[in-house]
């Protein structure tokens, strides 16, 4: 079975901390100012997410998994406690998510979908919920990157409600409202813009991808986003402009 949910990828994970978006400073003399000056305020990951970072960076060092499988227990104990929480509910979704990566086969896909559960409930508590709207677009969009056959095996054999109903149309959606509720984190920015390349909109794609690397900028620990936007941009120079 492929890899199906995040692709190195998930790389720091849209929230690696952040998930609101900084107050962007009032520019009383109208003069422009960058996106990622505007984003310099926006908030970088904390201690326990970089565990998350270290396991989307090492997918397949054995070393991650305890740190990360204590990361998740200490959460999911957190959330039947708080189980109104969203921050802690999408915590949890987003060490589900590394937990998926790190795995292989039919316990990576059982983990996307715990994920994807996990997501929905953040959404029926705060419909604009940034992060979990990005986690249910990445899954979208992952499903519809699989060949033909790992997909309908996906969906058919092992998939439950949101591997069976992935659409591009369902990924940019998600991944649309994301950026623009959160436009200050550069995975959102990146995955928007690996959304637009894989769906031949390669003008669209550069400039979500300039984006993320203006508010990737603002710490190195973003460093990891900023270089796969460097490599779409190299990708996409001299794209034909897109029609629509």
């Amino acid at each position: 079975m492929g890899r199906v949910v995040m692709g190195a990828g998930m790389a720091l994970l849209l929230l690696l901390g952040a998930r609101r978006v900084a107050a962007f400073q009032v520019v009383e003399d109208l003069r422009p100012v960058s996106l990622g000056a505007r984003c310099a305020t926006e908030a970088v990951p904390g201690p326990e997410m970089r565990i998350v970072q270290r396991a989307l960076s090492n997918p397949r060092d054995p070393e991650v998994v305890p740190p990360l499988a204590a990361l998740y227990d200490s959460l999911a104990s957190e959330a039947e406690v708080r189980p109104q929480d969203v921050e802690v509910l999408f915590q949890l979704a987003v060490v589900m998510g590394a937990r998926s990566e790190v795995s292989g086969g039919r316990t990576q896909l059982e983990w996307a979908e715990r994920m994807s559960e996990v997501a929905g409930r953040i959404l029926d508590l705060e419909e604009d919920h940034a992060g979990a709207m990005h986690l249910l677009g990445r899954i979208h969009a992952a499903v519809m990157r699989m060949g033909t056959l790992k997909r309908w095996l996906a969906r058919t054999l092992f998939g439950g409600a949101v591997l069976k109903e992935a659409s591009w149309q369902e990924a940019g959606r998600y991944l649309e409202a994301a950026a623009e509720a959160s436009p200050c984190n550069p995975d959102y920015r990146y995955e928007l813009a690996a959304l637009y390349r894989d769906t031949g909109r390669p003008d669209r794609a550069a400039r979500e991808a300039q984006r993320a690397l203006e508010v990737s900028a603002v710490d190195p620990a973003y460093e990891g986003v900023a270089r796969k936007a460097r490599i779409l941009l190299a990708r996409e120079d001299g794209g034909q402009p897109e029609s629509r």
